[in-house]
């Protein structure tokens, strides 16, 4: 009888033992979070321009600077924007600090324009610029993700 009941206590302590190991190991390992992060806005983006004067694009976001170039496909690089920016969801908004044209030899401080809030929609992949007006408006497009 004295054998029965150490086997029988062995047995129910190696069930809670088991049953500790698992319940353990549920709790260090969490829930895991099947949702991927949103897409960002940082690195560089690509535009197409069907224009006379420039081929495309190249806007980079690094962490709170963007750098937007207008260039051709053979020649290089025409102007240059750079300054600072700021993001919500749905939109960006861009502080322009400084410019350079082709044949400038350095960068000229820029700040007489007020700051460009851009309408956007994100994907991995894709930045659709939309709802811009006027001067504003050849912004407007699919840009590519480079």
């Amino acid at each position: 009888m004295k054998n029965l009941f150490s086997v029988s206590l062995i047995r129910l302590l190696g069930i809670i033992a088991l049953a500790a190991v698992i319940s353990f190991g549920f709790i260090a390992c969490g829930e895991e979070d099947d949702d991927p992060p949103p897409p960002s806005l940082q690195g560089k983006w690509k535009l197409e321009v069907d224009s006379e004067y420039y081929d495309y694009w190249l806007l980079e976001f690094s962490g709170s600077n963007y750098t937007l170039k207008v260039c051709l496909t053979e020649g290089g690089l025409i102007n240059s924007t750079r300054g600072t920016f700021t993001s919500t969801a749905t939109t960006f908004t861009l502080n322009l600090t400084h410019i350079w044209n082709n044949g400038n030899e350095e960068w000229i401080d820029f700040d007489e324009l007020d700051p460009l809030v851009v309408p956007y929609v994100l994907t991995e992949t894709t930045l659709t610029v939309s709802g811009l007006t006027g001067s504003d408006a050849p912004y407007n497009g699919v840009w590519k993700r480079q």
